[in-house]
């Protein structure tokens, strides 16, 4: 077989053409190309890299500020906190204040500091729920490699965990609790500082009026500062606590070591009292009604199942911290059906004040409101010297 002519390849597939974004007439090329010519020249330090002072954020920060230009969208005031104090986590949370209901938010994708306080505030009644709420509403950041060691595992997440902890939702709280929350220590809500410049009470009358929520805060934090930790019974006060292992394990020590010399004290026979009570609205209607069983050593109360709280709250009490946690417990432990807050099951408090307080909705003794079935307060009949 010969050569394959050009004559006979462009009479088999025809005659090429030549592919090109312009017209074979050239115009459009000839106006691109001047427009190449005409453009201005650039010049670069050729001593600088090509990126040299561009910052690249994290991803945890990239979900904040998408959180953050969503909620600017919506219109929402934000006010925010920025603590990057030497050898701690950093903080940055952002929230908003709610004028219908009162209530401050702490904004999804804050980045949270997370420390041993947080657990102290669990500790304090009036504050477990909130807090409760609070760590189930944040999770810590899970790396995207996995390594085979813990010291890999350890190293990598120091790296990519620099912040500490993320919130994954708004959650609504006092915007002292939120405060405090997110950098892990005594704060209130003066620490929160709005985009323009003005604080919280610069900008909301509720932050500034009459009622304080800084007075009713820092009040807490003294009682969290006075309250003391349980510490470790020795050996002595666990014999002595303990009929069991006096019976069953002492009293057969010493005849078995009658030669020997030792020292037992004797248990302390502490006389624990249930004493059962009730709280019922003697008004006509009967807005509350509950029963319960008052631990007179641990000075607790198991309020029963069934109990019906206060619809209504006093105005002493309304917009306070205390209304807040009383409405979070009601919206995490009360059936709300036909307009009556109803107790699903039996929940004991730390505080008889507490449990009076949920109850009535109003701030009151504790002691002077619980009565028996015979009519006597509990202020009557405990023998304080007994227990």
């Amino acid at each position: 077989m010969g050569a394959l002519w050009s004559e006979d390849y462009e009479r088999v597939f025809g005659k090429p053409t030549k592919w090109t974004l312009f017209p074979e007439e050239g115009e459009a090329y000839e106006a691109f190309r001047q427009t190449i010519i005409d453009s201005p020249h650039y010049v670069y330090d050729k001593n600088r890299l090509p990126f040299t002072g561009v910052k690249v954020y994290g991803y945890d920060l990239y979900l904040l500020k998408l959180t953050i230009d969503q909620k600017k969208a919506e219109g929402k005031k934000l006010f925010y906190i920025k603590d990057e104090t030497p050898g701690l986590a950093k903080v940055l949370a952002f929230g908003y204040f709610n004028k219908n209901s009162q209530l401050f938010y702490l904004l999804a994708n804050s980045l949270i500091r997370k420390t041993d306080f947080q657990q102290k505030m669990k500790k304090d009644s009036s504050l477990y729920w909130p807090v409760y709420r609070l760590q189930a509403k944040s999770e810590i950041r899970k790396c995207d490699v996995d390594a085979k060691d813990e010291q890999g595992r350890a190293m990598q997440l120091e790296l990519f965990q620099p912040e500490g902890y993320r919130v994954i939702e708004d959650v609504d709280c006092s915007a002292s609790l939120a405060a405090a929350y997110v950098l892990g220590q005594e704060a209130d809500f003066t620490k929160w500082k709005g985009m323009d410049g003005k604080s919280l009470a610069e900008t909301y009358p509720f932050y500034g009026g009459s009622y304080s929520e800084l007075i009713e805060i820092k009040t807490t934090w003294s009682k969290l500062r006075s309250r003391k930790e349980l510490a470790t019974p020795t050996i002595e006060q666990k014999v002595q606590n303990s009929h069991l292992l006096f019976d069953k394990i002492i009293t057969p020590l010493i005849k078995h070591k009658e030669k020997e010399k030792i020292t037992i004290l004797a248990p302390k026979r502490v006389k624990l009292s249930e004493i059962h009570c009730q709280l019922i609205d003697d008004r006509q209607g009967e807005k509350y009604c509950a029963k319960g069983c008052y631990n007179a050593k641990e000075k607790s109360i198991m309020v029963f199942a069934g109990a019906v709280l206060s619809t209504d709250v006093s105005s002493a009490l309304r917009y306070s911290l205390a209304d807040y946690q009383r409405r979070t417990f009601i919206k995490e432990h009360c059936s709300t059906k036909k307009s009556r807050y109803t107790l699903k099951e039996d929940y004991c408090f730390d505080l008889l004040d507490t449990a009076a307080l949920y109850v009535m909705g109003q701030i009151v003794e504790g002691l002077s409101v619980w009565m028996t079935k015979e009519g006597k307060s509990l202020e009557e009949i405990i023998d304080e010297e007994i227990y």
